[in-house]
């Protein structure tokens, strides 16, 4: 269970394929049993014992073991188990699966409201990447905008908000910048993911870089408004490893580099 986004989540089960279900929950499950801090680990089975709780420093090690002595029973139903792997990786593919499996009859009395659940949290999730499209939108961001709400705007069989998606998708396109806005957004989220990679120098080059090269479009302003408030923190130059950057959540003054705009 996280509280973390999903673009986060993704990452970490690329690399580290865990064979257990992974749920991104916002806080509500770990708020109900009272987890103290991140990281915590627990097993609970589904019969509601817990298994295994305890500190992150007990590893995988302790949470297989909690997972060998708890019950044995499964998440879902056998039949919707292809679609339930499919879930996190492509949303779209298990809509139309789910859907499919509805129009054809194939759905059993017993796993219908499995089912219904699922459709119900696709859906949602696609209104939700619509409503993130239209922030992202109304801040300039054209890039990250398109990104969430493409897939859907042509998804077959539609979404409940896939109309509203294309909609919205029609008017970005029609922007009289948008291949520029498009190009400087690719160099926006490098220097975005730069940061995340506390690689702080690099980032508020790249979003100087951008500011500059696609002066006049609004992911350039958005670029400055970044590059400015790394200046502002005292970040360029900043190192993960130095204990005195870590106290100060700024570059120190053995590291601090000076920049311009």
């Amino acid at each position: 269970m996280t509280d973390e986004s999903p673009e986060i989540v993704q990452a970490w089960l690329a690399r580290a394929k865990p064979k257990y279900p992974i749920a991104i929950t916002k806080g509500a499950f770990e708020n109900q049993i009272k987890v103290p801090h991140f990281p915590y680990s627990a097993v609970i089975g589904p019969d509601g014992m817990i298994a295994y709780a305890g500190e992150s420093g007990g590893g995988e090690g302790c949470i297989n073991t909690g997972l060998a002595k708890s019950k044995k029973e499964s998440l879902w139903p056998k039949s919707l188990s292809k679609v339930t792997k499919v879930m996190m990786g492509d949303p779209i593919k298990a809509y139309g699966e789910l859907k499919k499996m509805l129009a054809e009859g194939k759905v059993v009395a017993q796993d219908k409201p499995h089912v219904d659940n699922f459709v119900a949290f696709l859906e949602s999730q696609a209104q939700s990447n619509l409503a993130e499209a239209r922030a992202f939108s109304e801040k300039g961001l054209v890039l990250k905008a398109v990104r969430k709400i493409e897939a859907y705007s042509l998804a077959q069989p539609q979404f409940p908000s896939s109309v509203d998606s294309t909609t919205l998708l029609k008017e970005l396109q029609a922007l009289p910048d948008f291949k520029k806005e498009v190009a400087g957004g690719e160099a926006y989220l490098a220097a975005e993911q730069l940061e995340k990679d506390k690689e702080y120098l690099d980032a508020f080059e790249g979003f100087k870089s951008v500011s500059k090269k696609f002066a006049g479009t609004k992911v350039a302003d958005n670029a400055r408004a970044q590059a400015e408030r790394i200046k502002s923190e005292g970040l360029p130059g900043s190192e993960p490893d130095c204990e005195n950057c870590y106290r100060a959540k700024r570059a120190c003054e053995k590291h601090r580099k000076d920049v311009k705009l």
